[in-house]
């Protein structure tokens, strides 16, 4: 069974929420909350944050920075 539901997408998000800020990949999806939609489709809890700092946060806490004080994580941009 489905436990959740994690989107990492490329751009910005809307400071204090979840919705989708301006993307240049995506210019139908501003302000659109894509966490909530699935959320109600598939009745799991579901969570959206940029793709890099996602990426960065999952390093961190189970990849290669697993029990550093500091971990640095970068990207190249996408397009």
């Amino acid at each position: 069974s489905l436990a959740g539901i994690g989107i990492g997408l490329t751009g910005r998000m809307e400071s204090g929420t979840r919705k989708i800020g301006r993307n240049d990949l995506l210019p139908d999806w501003q302000g659109r909350d894509l966490a909530a939609d699935l959320a109600a489709v598939f009745q799991v809890s579901s969570g959206i944050a940029n793709d890099a700092d996602a990426a960065a946060l999952a390093e961190a806490a189970f990849g290669g920075g697993k029990g550093k004080r500091r971990v640095i994580y970068l990207t190249e941009r996408t397009g």
